[in-house]
């Protein structure tokens, strides 16, 4: 129970930060009360154990946007982080839960960057 609170608290952390340069903290704000008033789950939980239902709540709220939102998330974190490794495309794919192994991936990339922000290198 403890590691899933630090796991989710990471997911937060990063995305949280993320989500705020790109739409500023009130919409942010105004994201996160619709997502769980669509929901009934906060969303970097979900994002956390289910990309897949993630990316379904976001296209509930952004319509036809919410693809274009993953990409610019995909986008700033391989920009932010460093992630010379993979592609915006799989990255997408990872955030969108496509892949069978999202959470998996997801999980180790937050890793990943959290290491690199304590740690300071690659």
């Amino acid at each position: 129970m403890k590691r899933d609170n630090q796991e989710v608290a990471e997911f937060r952390t990063i995305f949280r930060d993320l989500f705020k340069q790109i739409l500023g903290e009130t919409g942010v704000k105004v994201l996160e009360y619709h997502f769980r008033r669509i929901s009934s789950s906060d969303m970097y939980v979900l994002l956390s154990k289910n990309p897949s239902e993630f990316y379904k709540v976001l296209t509930r709220f952004f319509g036809a946007g919410a693809k274009a939102f993953i990409r610019i998330i995909a986008s700033e974190l391989i920009i932010r982080f460093g992630l010379e490794d993979i592609s915006i495309r799989e990255l997408m794919s990872i955030l969108m839960g496509e892949c069978d192994d999202s959470q998996h991936r997801l999980r180790e990339l937050v890793t990943r960057i959290r290491a690199r922000d304590v740690g300071g290198g690659p």
